[in-house]
């Protein structure tokens, strides 16, 4: 009885040991960064609705690691704070909560835009600057990581009947890029 208890325990023990050998090369692909890219474009942009402030679009398209997601960009640029919320595509098509990230630091590019017989100055590029924190990758562990987002937007000019006639500026995000270490670890 004893030797084929002692048996068992020897073959448990050795299970164990090539599982956990098999489990650090996964732990170590935990660890490397998210590849967070910017999928919006000049020929696909993605409305972020009236111009606004603070500077807010939500759902740019991206891709995490290559699977669809979106970012909501809430950039308060007269005090260089806000966020960025990342989300990333479920199987069923639902998003789930990847991470979130302070804003930092914000430098904006302004430009003349002109559509039609309308002149206005507004943002054409915002550089934002992100800190990354939280557990996205779920290993009981707190990921920090600092970024440089780059949104670009473009511009069409708007009118609406409805109770009052308005006319307004509607912002575009038409591409973008993440640049420094983008991803958490």
């Amino acid at each position: 009885m004893v030797s084929k208890l002692g048996l068992a325990a020897l073959a448990l023990v050795l299970f164990a040991i090539q599982a956990h050998a098999q489990d650090a090369p996964s732990a170590r692909a935990q660890d490397a960064p998210l590849a967070i890219t910017i999928d919006s474009s000049t020929s696909s942009p993605h409305s972020c609705g009236r111009v606004s402030y603070p500077l807010y679009c939500y759902g740019i398209p991206i891709s995490v690691n290559n699977k669809p997601g979106t970012l909501w960009l809430d950039v308060y640029y007269n005090t260089n704070s806000g966020f960025a919320l990342f989300n990333v595509e479920n199987p069923d098509g639902t998003y789930a909560f990847l991470s979130t990230a302070n804003i930092t630091g914000v430098k904006l590019t302004f430009g003349t835009v002109t559509y039609g017989t309308h002149t206005s100055l507004q943002i054409t590029s915002a550089k934002v600057g992100l800190t990354f924190t939280g557990d996205p990758d779920g290993d009981a562990d707190k990921d920090s990581s600092t970024a440089v987002l780059t949104q670009h937007f473009a511009y069409s000019y708007g009118c609406s009947g409805g109770r009052g006639y308005s006319c307004f500026w509607v912002q575009q995000a038409t591409g973008g890029s993440i640049t420094g270490d983008a991803g958490l670890r």
